[in-house]
C-alpha cells in the first residue's frame, strides 16, 4: 500500500536532480548574455576540432572578433545597454553559422569563431556575412541609435598542418 507513493516521491526527487544537472551543465557551458559557448566550453570544443582536423586532414579557420569601442557604449549608455548589445550580437550570429562551427564569448567584447573545414576564402566570406549582419542592425537606447563596428582577425590552418587553438587565437589577434 505504501510502495506506490514512496516510489513516486523517489522518482520525483530523481527528476528534480536531473533537472538541476541539466541546468548546471547549461550554466557552466553557455554565456548568459549571448547564449554562445563561454571561454572554457569554446576551448574544450576547439581542442577536439583541431584533433579532428589533424586526423581527417581538412582546413580549419579561426576568427577573433572584437566589438570596437564597447567600453564607450557602457560608459555612455550604461552597462544594461552594453549587455543588450551583447545579447543582440549573440542572436545575430546563430543564423549565419553552420552546425559544425564553434562560437564562444572569450570575455568582455571578444568572441572567437572556429570554422572546421573552411578555407581562407570561406572564412573571409563568413566574416563578410558577419559584418553585413552587424552593419544592418541598429542597437537602440532611449532615443539614441547605437551603431556597432568590429575588428576581425582571420587565420586559416591548411590541411595537414599541426596547430592548436591558443596559437591560432594569438595569430588571429595579431591579424586583427
Amino acid at each position: 500500500l505504501m510502495t506506490p507513493p514512496i516510489s513516486w516521491l523517489i522518482i520525483g526527487q530523481f527528476l528534480k536532480i536531473n533537472q538541476l544537472e541539466v541546468e548546471m551543465r547549461r550554466v557552466t557551458t553557455f554565456d548568459p548574455l549571448t547564449g554562445l559557448f563561454n571561454r572554457h566550453a569554446f576551448m574544450e570544443r576547439a581542442v577536439y576540432a583541431f584533433d579532428l582536423a589533424a586526423r581527417e586532414g581538412f582546413d580549419i579557420s579561426v576568427l577573433l572578433v572584437d566589438l570596437d569601442h564597447f567600453k564607450s557604449i557602457n560608459d555612455k549608455f550604461g552597462h544594461a545597454s552594453g549587455d543588450r548589445v551583447l545579447t543582440i550580437f549573440g542572436s545575430l550570429i546563430t543564423p549565419i553559422i553552420r552546425k559544425s562551427d564553434v562560437v564562444g564569448r572569450l570575455g568582455g567584447e571578444e568572441f572567437a569563431f572556429l570554422l572546421p573545414n573552411a578555407s581562407e576564402e570561406q572564412a573571409w566570406k563568413f566574416s563578410e556575412r558577419l559584418h553585413e549582419a552587424v552593419n544592418q542592425t541598429v542597437f537602440e537606447h532611449d532615443e539614441h541609435a547605437i551603431r556597432l563596428t568590429m575588428s576581425i582577425g582571420i587565420v586559416t590552418l591548411p590541411k595537414d598542418t599541426a596547430g592548436n587553438i591558443e596559437k591560432m587565437l594569438s595569430m588571429a589577434d595579431t591579424a586583427m
